[in-house]
């Protein structure tokens, strides 16, 4: 809030700072300045106080029913007019402001209304730099213009706040007629915003029984992904048991090897008379160990071998696929030249039988040509011998032809 030098203190944000109409209906350009206190506009009928109120509903997003004095936008424009423009400044300053570093201490709202083929219309906003202002490339100008009005809670559409005079007049009559009861009470909803709530309402119900869909389409793809985890646990569940069954193999032949040994040590101690056919067995045993740990170790080394092979296998196996399918793609770059090379061919043929069609014409018109000229002056001879020449060059053409032909076809 400030305060003037009278001690008055005014709204520091969003309200009306300043009006220009320009080719909207009676007004070719007018400009007003507003105090930011009460404000009289007083006129003579019919000289435009009410466009004024118009200008700022149409500005702020009023459609041509809202306004109340045309079926369409273009009514708005002044007579032989291609456009109508209207420009409403709000200030915005103090610790309400909306957005004071993109916009400054002033927004500027313009809206443009043409004719039908005389371009596109629509909303522009400035700051007080007086430049056009873009504060977030993915939110149109129109939702921008509706968070500034929700901001400075601006509700041009409610009677109470704009009330024209066709809105007037409709509220009078209602309080004349008799039963004017229900108008009157869609009156108080306007005004109040229950209109308002109870579309947002059915908007929020229609977007939560989408999201209740939604949410069961999900159920069931959770369910789905559910099942294919619980499969996949399965499976990890039975590969743990496999490694810990290889586990108890390797513990059980450990085991059995120390049972083996204890076995013979306890054969050793239990008689010295047998001290030689122990220590004859024990180099049996040691050796059959030293043969096992080498077949063990032959064993590793051969699986080593194996899996190598396999990897040289694989790659051979990867060159020869690759290979294959480079002779596929030749295979079939051959084929597509050998047809069009054939259509190309039969082309040719069609035009040798063509020329030996006219051959044949022209050599039926020479032979008619010394009986039907015998009598005939030099000009006609003369023609004779172009004919004669003419002949003897597509006879040569013909000839070279088929030389081309049989060529190009082995």
């Amino acid at each position: 809030m400030s305060e003037d030098g009278d001690g008055d203190s005014f709204a520091e944000s969003g309200i009306l700072k300043r009006l220009q109409l320009i080719n909207f209906l009676n007004h070719a350009n007018l400009e007003i300045d507003f105090c930011p206190n009460v404000n009289f506009i007083i006129g003579k009928n019919g000289s435009g106080k009410s466009a004024v109120l118009l200008g700022i509903c149409a500005c702020f997003g009023a459609n041509a029913k809202q306004t109340g004095r045309s079926g369409n936008l273009e009514g708005l424009i002044r007579d032989q007019e291609a456009f109508a423009r209207v420009s409403v400044t709000l200030k915005n300053e103090g610790q309400f402001a909306f957005y004071p570093a993109c916009y400054g201490t002033e927004i500027t709202i313009q809206r443009e209304i043409r004719r039908k083929g005389q371009g596109v219309g629509g909303w522009k906003l400035f700051g007080e730099s007086k430049r056009e202002v873009k504060r977030d490339r993915n939110v149109t100008i129109r939702d921008e213009l509706k968070r500034i009005l929700h901001h400075f809670n601006i509700q041009y559409d409610n009677p109470c706040v704009m009330m024209t005079q066709d809105v007037s007049k409709e509220f009078l009559a209602n309080q004349k007629e008799n039963g004017g009861a229900a108008a009157k009470f869609a009156f108080f909803e306007r005004a109040t915003l229950l209109t308002d709530m109870r579309n947002k309402n059915a908007e929020i119900e229609a977007a939560s029984s989408k999201m209740e869909k939604q949410k069961e389409g999900l159920a069931e793809e959770f369910k789905a992904k559910k099942e294919a985890y619980n499969k996949l646990k399965e499976k990890f569940e039975k590969a743990q048991k496999i490694g810990d069954l290889a586990a108890k193999k390797a513990e059980i032949r450990s085991k059995y090897l120390w049972a083996k040994a204890a076995e013979l040590e306890d054969q050793f101690d239990a008689s010295e008379l047998g001290l030689n056919k122990c220590k004859e067995k024990h180099d049996k045993v040691m050796e059959r160990i030293k043969a096992r740990e080498a077949e063990v170790e032959a064993s590793a080394n051969e699986a080593k071998q194996i899996e190598s092979l396999s990897l040289e296998l694989n790659a051979i196996v990867r060159e020869h696929d690759s290979k294959c399918e480079k002779e596929k793609e030749n295979q079939l770059k051959v084929k597509r030249k050998r047809d069009a090379f054939e259509k190309e061919v039969e082309t040719k043929n069609r035009k040798c039988r063509r020329c030996n069609e006219d051959v044949k014409k022209l050599e039926q018109k020479v032979k008619r040509a010394p009986r039907d000229l015998a009598g005939e002056e030099k000009a006609r001879q003369d023609k004779l011998n172009v004919l004669h020449a003419r002949l003897e060059n597509l006879k040569l053409k013909v000839i070279d032809f088929p030389c081309f032909v049989s060529l190009t076809t082995n």
